[in-house]
Parts: C-alpha cells; structure tokens; sequence
C-alpha cells in the first residue's frame, strides 16, 4: 500500500521508497484520508462504503469514534474486486 508522504503522521510499519511515497506494511491501520489517497477517492466515498446496508462494504473497525482500515484487509478487498471484474 502507497499513500503520499504528506498524509503519513506515524512513522510506525512505513517505509520510504525512491519515489517519494509511503509503504506501509500489511499490519498497517490507516485512517479514512489515508485509505481515500490510495484508492484516489473522496473521504464520503469510503464514509459511503462502511455504511450499513451498502452492498460492497469496505472491511473496517473502530477505535472509538473513529474508523480504522486494516492495509491487509483493504488489500484483500481489492485483490476480491479485481477477481469479481475479471470474471
């Protein structure tokens, strides 16, 4: 998972590559900005998308008030959606 370097507050599980942006391991939590840089989509696109009843949920917990992502379970996800449009 890359996300820009400007967004990345903890130096925790990351790593820098040459080309500016941030990996983060597969035991990485991300929060809602983070995940919405790496998938390039608004925050209320993932706010849409852990709504109850939406149909492709994306996997999150909280941690409070707040919602958290887990790198490895948003991989997943996409590594699934890929899967379902290829057929």
């Amino acid at each position: 998972m890359q996300i820009p370097r400007s967004l990345c507050k903890d130096k925790s599980d990351r790593r820098e590559n040459m080309a500016g942006s941030v990996s983060f391991g597969a035991g990485a939590i991300l929060t809602v900005q983070e995940v919405a840089a790496i998938l390039k989509v608004p925050n209320s696109w993932i706010y849409d998308h852990v709504r109850p009843g939406c149909r492709d949920p994306l996997p999150f917990f909280k941690m409070g008030k707040y919602l958290r992502l887990s790198a490895a379970d948003l991989q997943d996800y996409l590594h699934a959606r890929r899967r379902l449009q290829r057929g």
